[in-house]
């Protein structure tokens, strides 16, 4: 049998855990909205430059933050 305060232990990590997850989600959902109302900018600006270091890590930084972020959330 599980006691009182074992019990509101877990039920505690239960509820933060929830948050998280809720606050992740958050999370995504403003980089996905990033990434629409900046698409037009980005093409008109980045996607015609030359490949360079520092368009790489610009890439990296955008694919690498949403994949984390659902990764987080799953």
């Amino acid at each position: 049998m599980v006691s009182a305060a074992e019990a509101a232990f877990y039920l505690d990590a239960f509820k933060k855990v929830q948050a998280t997850r809720y606050l992740n989600g958050v999370g995504l959902v403003l980089v996905i909205y990033d990434w629409i109302i900046l698409l037009e900018r980005e093409s008109r600006t980045v996607w015609k430059t030359r490949w360079s270091w520092t368009k790489g890590i610009y890439y990296n930084n955008r694919i690498m933050t949403i994949i984390g972020l659902i990764i987080a959330y799953i």
